[in-house]
């Protein structure tokens, strides 16, 4: 299987209860459209996605992404050597 796949499997469900507590409701094809979105980052230089395994299993998944800062922050280069 694919880990796509299992991001797949574990995203929609989390989605789903989000939703649940949330003001925002799902479009109608999420799945489709979460995994052309999550397809995207996979390849995108600026993200990073692991995926925690148990006895072979996969239990759970975290991404992340470089951003820039909103403009209220002023950049301050440090350099270290």
């Amino acid at each position: 299987m694919k880990p796509s796949s299992n991001i797949d499997d574990l995203w929609l469900p989390a989605q789903r209860e989000m939703a649940a507590v949330s003001e925002y409701t799902l479009i109608d094809d999420i799945r489709e459209t979460g995994l052309t979105y999550r397809h995207s980052r996979l390849s995108d230089d600026d993200s990073i996605t692991y995926l925690a395994c148990r006895d072979h299993h996969f239990i759970g998944y975290v991404g992340a992404e470089v951003q820039t800062p909103p403009p209220i922050f002023q950049q301050v280069r440090v350099y270290f050597s």
